[in-house]
């Protein structure tokens, strides 16, 4: 809940370590709690470049894209996220599914 002191350290992270995928996920993630899912989505999408499908950064962009109302995008990324190994992931998916559908 320190998000005013984590969010700088973060910020200052992506920007000396380019190729980290966690931290920008990680600012993408602090972004979304604090209700700014445009900002948020920045980061994710440049954590997928570093690290492509890494499934926990996918399913924040889908909370994103339904925190901004893009509910079709939202509920396709959660279709295919409901079948991920990762328990946490998938139960996460098929909620955001029964909440939006």
């Amino acid at each position: 809940g320190k998000y005013d002191i984590a969010i700088p350290i973060f910020e200052a992270l992506v920007v000396l370590n380019q190729e980290n995928a966690y931290d920008s996920q990680t600012l993408g993630a602090l972004y979304l709690q604090l209700n700014n899912p445009t900002k948020a989505l920045h980061f994710f999408d440049k954590a997928l470049q570093i690290e492509g499908e890494h499934a926990p950064t996918l399913i924040n962009v889908a909370k994103a894209l339904f925190m901004l109302g893009k509910k079709e995008e939202g509920l396709r990324l959660a279709e295919i996220l409901k079948n991920e190994p990762d328990f946490i992931i998938s139960n996460t998916a098929k909620a955001l599914i029964l909440a939006y559908s």
